[in-house]
């Protein structure tokens, strides 16, 4: 079960002293008549996270006392899941999974996909050979509950959907849901038109960060559940990602890579930091090198930026927003979702929802 997890092992023995020892675990999955997820026939709701496999100390190829801190976290905070994105794990964090009863959601790499690429024959011939990979792999690990694709994808287009079909086939063939449940991070939400391919409903919604504001945060959720509840009653809903987007300017002293774009006219036409590979002092430099925002630095004593500072956006005022700067303005304050004081609302208000 989860909260007691038992483990056992098989070994299999060719000729006189050739042998592999495998572990595994024994755990079934169901739905119950109110369309709640089950394991071993109990009601199990799924509290948990998004990890990505990264370590400012090690990129992506984290040690074994990396991944074991991560595992530690998820247990100390009282979660029971996480959701691997956007990528099949690292077969130590799964066995450390299993140990500790953590239940895992995991996926091909495939963000960004496009209605193009799903009605590809060659790109859907190769998602199937990572889905066989991915399941494959994880096998015999029953802290794996779900398997997805296609973060965010074209869900909205019906076209799309017999590239969603082909993955959802392709896992099938492997696992039965009893084993396995086939799931997708849908940011179409109630637009998306191919959930008939899905054994669970999980949606991505950051309302308060992209979308509404603070307070409609539990309408909005409790939306998509009662949305999800009526059109698919036979179908779990997992909220999939939501939150805040994260501290835009984070302090941060060293030469590490920006990761964004400032576009042309954001600080002066055609700069070079359109390149994207500018460093955070890179950036302070050259702004702090033009009228239009001379005192302005990433790294404030709170961690925050520092006035006199007003960022415009194109699309929103949301702070978040990678390669979204238009230009830095002298003059007011920043916006208040610069605060961690807010983000920590938004994040209150996403969990006390989902509970």
């Amino acid at each position: 079960s989860v909260a007691s997890p038992t483990l056992h092992t098989v070994t299999a023995t060719i000729g006189s002293g050739d042998a592999v020892t495998a572990r595994f675990g024994l755990r079934t999955l169901g739905v119950s008549s109110s369309g709640r997820l089950t394991i071993n026939g109990e009601v199990t709701k799924l509290k948990g996270f998004n990890r990505h496999t990264m370590s400012p100390a090690s990129g992506s190829a984290l040690t074994l006392s990396e991944v074991r801190h991560d595992v530690d976290l998820l247990v100390e905070v009282g979660a029971n899941f996480v959701r691997g994105a956007h990528y099949p794990q690292d077969q130590r964090f799964l066995d450390l999974c299993d140990e500790k009863g953590i239940l895992i959601w995991e996926e091909t790499l495939g963000p960004g996909t496009s209605t193009r690429d799903l009605t590809d024959p060659y790109f859907l011939a190769q998602q199937v050979v990572a889905v066989q990979e991915m399941v494959n792999a994880s096998a015999s690990h029953p802290s794996v509950i779900m398997h997805g694709f296609y973060n965010e994808g074209p869900s909205n287009d019906p076209k799309a959907c017999p590239g969603y079909n082909v993955s959802a086939d392709a896992i099938h063939s492997l696992m039965p849901t009893s084993h396995r449940m086939v799931t997708w991070a849908s940011s179409q939400k109630e637009k998306d038109v191919c959930l008939d391919a899905a054994d669970i409903l999980s949606f991505n919604d950051y309302p308060a960060w992209y979308t509404a504001s603070l307070p409609t945060v539990g309408a909005d959720w409790a939306a998509h559940s009662a949305w999800a509840a009526q059109h698919y009653p036979s179908k779990p809903f997992v909220i999939s990602e939501t939150g805040a987007g994260g501290i835009y300017e984070w302090k941060n002293a060293t030469e590490m890579k920006c990761n964004y774009t400032v576009y042309a006219g954001a600080l002066s036409a055609g700069n070079d930091l359109t390149t994207k590979n500018a460093t955070w002092k890179d950036a302070m430099a050259f702004c702090n090198s033009t009228a239009e925002c001379a005192g302005f630095t990433f790294a404030g004593a709170d961690q925050q930026p520092v006035a006199p500072v007003k960022t415009y956006f194109k699309n929103s005022s949301h702070v978040n927003m990678d390669g979204s700067w238009t230009s830095w303005v002298k003059g007011a304050g920043p916006s208040p979702k610069w605060s961690q004081q807010y983000q920590a609302q938004v994040i209150r208000a996403d969990v006390t929802a989902a509970l």
